[in-house]
Formats: C-alpha cells, sequence, structure tokens
C-alpha cells in the first residue's frame, strides 16, 4: 500500500497512526520507514520526517518544557567562538540527556521561578523553538558554576571562555533580567505568547480574560501531550471546535473521552505535568482533581488561577487588571468520559503555539454528533444553552453532516432513544419537535456574551431553525 506522507517536520505515534489508519500493521510499517531511513527516531514515540531538520528545534519536542541554552544559545548569539557539539536546554523538570541520529541533547534543571524569565521565539527555523535571550544564557552558564563570589571571578571565567562583549552584557542588562523576581517590574512577555494574544486585539478586560482563558487552555493541551495522554485519550467539545476549526466564540472548557472503556488512564493522573507546562509559561494556577467519576462515570478537575495576576502576565494594562476584584479566580474544568460511547472517530491535529504538538480529537461528523445530543437531550430547565445552537449554525452553515452511528450510541446510553437505528429523518423530527420548546430569545442571550460579533444572533427565532433542520441526515 502507497502512504502519502504529509509535509510535516516532526510526527508523534498518534500522527503515524492517523497517517497508517489503512495499513493492517502500523507499528510494523513505521518500524520498516525507520529501517529505510523515511522516518528518523527523536526519542520514544516521536519522528523527524527528514535529517535536514535544524537539531535545535527539536530540542523542545524530545523534552519539556524547555528551551535552548547555554553554550548552545551562547554560539547562537555569537558570544563565544568555538563550535558547539551537542544541544543543551534548560528545564524546570528533572535534568536529562539522550541521543539520537541528530546528536546528543542535554537538558540541565534551573530553578522554576526564573526559568520563564529572559526567552526568545525563533521562528525562521524549520519549526518554532525557544531560545535564550543573550544575557538568560549567561546567566543559566554561569549559575552553573560553583564557587563565584565576585564579579572578578566572573570575569576570569568568562576570560578563560573568549567570551565576546560579554562584560557589558552583564552589567547592562542582568539588572533588567533580574528586576521581575524582586517584585520591581514585571517580566517581558514570552514572544509565544504574545504571538497567540495579538490574535485576539484585546480592549477590554472580558476580552483580555477571554484570551487569557483560551491561551491557558492551548498550554494545558501541550502539557497533556508532552505526557502521551492522547494516546489513551480524545479531546472534543466546543473548546476542539474553537482552537482546532476556527469556530467564532468563546469556551468555557476542555472536553475528553476516553478512546477505550477499559484504559485505566485518568486525568488526576496527568495534572502534576499540566501545571509544570503552565509554570513553564510564567502563569499562576492550581491543578485540582474533582470528582474521579466512579459513580457518574464523568472525571472532573479545575484550573485556577488568580485573574489579576495572570492578566498582567498576558500583557493587559494595569488599570484594566486592577478593575477586577483582587480575590476573582480564572477557571477551566476539566472533564473526561470514562465510558465512551461507540461509532466516534478520531482525527490527530498539529498546533505550532506556543509550542509544536499533536492532538488526537473527534472529527468533524462526531463532534457533530455530539452537539445534536446536547442539543436534544440536555436539561435546561430555565436556562437555554445558547452556545449549542450557535454551534449548530456553524456546522450546518459548512455542510457538516453527523456521524449518525455515534449520536444513535450516545442517545441509547443516556436512556433518551431505544426505537430502530436513528436516520436523517429521525433526527430531523426529534429536532423539530425539540425546537418546538426553545425560548430562542433567552438562546441568543446566554450566548451574546461568547461572541466578538452579536449581531450573528438577530435571525434566531423558531423558523430559522426549523429551515436548518431539513438539510442535515440527506447525504
Amino acid at each position: 500500500m502507497q502512504i502519502t506522507m504529509p509535509d510535516e517536520p516532526i510526527l508523534d505515534t498518534l500522527r503515524m497512526r492517523d497517517i497508517l489508519a489503512g495499513v493492517a500493521d502500523p507499528r510494523g510499517k513505521i518500524t520498516r520507514m525507520l529501517e529505510a531511513g523515511d522516518l528518523i527516531a527523536l526519542r520514544r514515540g516521536l519522528y523527524a520526517s527528514r535529517r535536514s531538520l535544524d537539531p535545535r528545534c527539536l530540542a523542545g519536542p524530545i523534552y519539556g518544557p524547555s528551551y535552548v541554552s547555554f553554550e548552545t544559545a551562547l554560539a547562537w548569539h555569537g558570544m563565544i567562538p568555538e563550535g558547539v557539539a551537542e544541544i543543551v536546554s534548560a528545564t524546570p523538570k528533572r535534568s536529562a540527556s539522550l541521543e539520537n541520529d541528530f546528536g546528543r541533547f542535554r537538558y540541565l534543571s534551573v530553578p522554576r521561578r526564573v526559568y520563564p524569565i529572559g526567552i526568545l521565539r525563533i521562528t525562521d527555523s524549520d519549526l518554532p523553538f525557544l531560545l535564550a535571550s543573550p544575557t538568560k544564557a549567561l546567566a543559566d552558564r554561569i549559575a552553573r558554576e560553583p564557587g563565584f563570589r565576585s564579579m572578578a571571578e566572573v570575569d576570569r571565567w568568562l576570560e578563560g571562555r573568549r567570551a565576546r562583549g560579554v562584560r557589558r552584557t552583564l552589567r547592562t542588562a542582568v539588572g533588567p533580567l533580574v528586576a521581575p523576581l524582586r517584585g520591581k517590574e514585571k517580566a517581558v512577555m514570552n514572544p509565544a505568547l504574545k504571538d497567540m494574544l495579538d490574535a485576539y486585539r484585546p480592549v477590554t478586560p472580558a476580552d483580555y480574560q477571554n484570551a487569557a482563558r483560551e491561551i491557558v487552555q492551548e498550554i494545558a493541551l501541550l502539557g497533556l501531550w508532552r505526557g502521551g495522554f492522547f494516546e489513551h485519550a480524545a479531546f472534543y467539545g466546543g473548546t476542539a471546535l474553537r482552537i482546532f476549526h476556527g469556530l467564532r466564540r468563546f469556551s468555557e472548557d476542555l472536553d475528553f473521552s476516553l478512546l477505550e472503556t477499559a484504559d485505566p488512564t485518568r486525568l488526576e493522573d496527568h495534572l502534576t505535568g499540566l501545571a509544570t507546562e503552565l509554570e513553564s509559561w510564567g502563569f499562576s494556577f492550581e491543578a485540582e482533581p474533582k470528582t474521579s467519576g466512579e459513580a457518574t462515570g464523568i472525571e472532573s478537575a479545575f484550573l485556577k488561577g488568580n485573574t489579576q495576576t495572570n492578566l498582567l502576565h498576558i500583557g493587559a494594562p494595569e488599570d484594566l487588571a486592577r478593575r477586577l476584584p483582587r480575590s476573582q479566580k480564572l477557571q477551566i474544568k476539566l472533564e473526561m468520559d470514562l465510558d465512551p460511547p461507540t461509532g466516534a472517530t478520531t482525527e490527530v491535529r498539529t498546533q505550532l503555539l506556543p509550542s509544536p504538538y499533536q492532538v488526537r480529537l473527534y472529527d468533524l461528523p462526531s463532534l457533530f454528533a455530539g452537539k445534536l445530543h446536547a442539543i436534544l437531550c440536555r436539561g435546561w430547565k430555565s436556562r437555554v444553552k445558547g452556545r449549542d445552537f450557535y454551534d449548530l449554525v456553524w456546522y450546518v452553515g459548512r455542510d457538516i453532516q453527523p456521524n449518525l452511528p455515534h449520536l444513535d450510541a450516545r442517545m441509547r446510553q443516556s436512556g433518551h432513544w431505544d426505537g430502530e437505528p436513528i436516520t436523517g429523518e429521525i433526527l430531523r423530527q426529534m429536532l423539530r419537535e425539540r425546537f418546538a420548546q426553545i425560548d430562542f430569545k433567552r438562546a441568543a442571550d446566554e450566548v451574546r456574551i461568547f461572541l466578538a460579533d452579536p449581531r450573528e444572533l438577530e435571525l434566531w427565532s423558531k423558523e430559522f431553525f426549523d429551515g436548518l433542520v431539513e438539510k442535515l441526515g440527506r447525504s
């Protein structure tokens, strides 16, 4: 079978399984591709697609959180003349090292408090990667030398290293670098976070809160990927639609589903790594388990951080951040379905910000099936969840047809259907009956605060949604 490889510099096991979905023995195929040189192993479960990649851009995906620093960064900045035989990075985790076909990679632990300060984002490479600024690289390197008691001793050490123009760098830049640690000045935002924030163009405190929440959500996904979470679970729900498909509304939660009911993987096992990832980007959040899911089949956890502190970290003007109550919390709920209904299909998507990572998520027809289940079965009482109807418009507008077998499995599992297998006609009739119960003005009011342009809601009515129903389940 001929395999068409995507033009992606790195691929993890998730992505390779997705590419090799039609191959009878994907593990054997990966082994043969490694032997033929069509893939290059970076570490267990991570591969490069070509040998011409710059090794520095591979250091972060191999082991992270990390940024390239020490002699490797000093050589990049032209501050030391000799070539560097290995890629050396800083990490807030345990020190580590490994070798592969690209060379030797070494990771040296630095204190978590200083880790986020003084990092640059390099984009003119095969993959974006994080690099210490000249001063940060120098400070990292000097901190590894024992016994320095004066600047004179530092100068003698630098002379021995034949470092260029370093004394001036130390004198002029170390002060600003450490000022945030002394509480005198706000740290400069990580450039990757700035790139993410710029896409939102925030103006009001609410804008900054929405941006901060979604940036934290993406960093949480990165942290989960580093821990191998997506080998066992898939991402789904409104936030998946927002991040990977451009849904134009803000979303509050992160929803996941195990791939297999018998899998013992739990969110709680990944919370420490998730918190470490957030801390490495300068955020201050606690990751707390909420429910184990033994009774309900849904495990839950929360990310909680002070709103003011974290808004200031992403560059919100002080006068805006200070308008918020000092004790206000920015909160993100994580949930995982431990008993997933059958029939869902998944895909693997790659994100480059804040750092390259890959996520397994439900494909669009399966995501749509989950949304239709929510519309048909959610117990709204007096508060209709307008976000469900906003998402329905999004799917129908893009001619996405739902995964009907997965919808059928969901409806049966929740006890809302026990008839014949759900067809397009049955689905359309169920939706018409549901829409007859909905106050669409209330639905529009509920979703309004999550939209950048609420004019999208002006057409909402029973007649509008009845018209959308006729486009479903006909292919």
